[in-house]
């Protein structure tokens, strides 16, 4: 269980990963917007644009769930940390929130890039199933949003020695 201290000590952290994820799917939202509005014309006959770009997002939604595993492990990392970067003062801590920040990060941006391609997709092609693939893109995202309740779960794991597994 996470003391009451700690815990307020990672309400700023997990409001910034919030924040962070929250821009990005903010920033694919509303690009896709614009390029709807200023997209025109009929559908492309052969859409390769499109066609790419849906397959660099299935390539990225298989990907999603091992990139929380980014980051080290290692005491030397959590020693390197300047002392602006300590939240906590203890390193195991320390070291799981700058992990866990990281894939957060990751996580969002490997989505958000084949989102926007997406979105261009559609600009150039005109295929409605790339609105649909944007769309799968930001649910998939907002489904990973951070909340204090997965960064407690990764601490009490990594308290007791357990290896982080893959997020879905």
């Amino acid at each position: 269980m996470i003391e009451q201290e700690l815990r307020e000590k990672l309400a700023p952290v997990v409001r910034t990963n919030q924040i962070i994820v929250g821009a990005m799917v903010g920033g694919l939202v509303i690009c896709t917007l614009v390029m709807v509005f200023v997209s025109g014309g009929d559908p492309a006959a052969t859409p390769v644009t499109a066609l790419v770009a849906a397959g660099i997002a299935g390539m990225a939604l298989i990907a999603r769930p091992f990139l929380g595993l980014i980051g080290t492990d290692s005491d030397d990392a959590a020693r390197a940390l300047p002392e602006s970067n300590r939240t906590t003062g203890d390193p195991l801590v320390d070291r799981v929130i700058g992990n866990w920040t990281t894939g957060n990060v990751v996580r969002g941006a490997v989505l958000e890039g084949p989102g926007l391609l997406n979105a261009i997709a559609y600009l150039i092609d005109g295929q409605w199933w790339s609105l649909a693939i944007v769309g799968v893109m930001v649910v998939w995202m907002l489904g990973g949003f951070p909340s204090m309740n997965q960064l407690e779960q990764r601490i009490e794991e990594r308290r007791a020695g357990v290896t982080p597994e893959p997020d879905v």
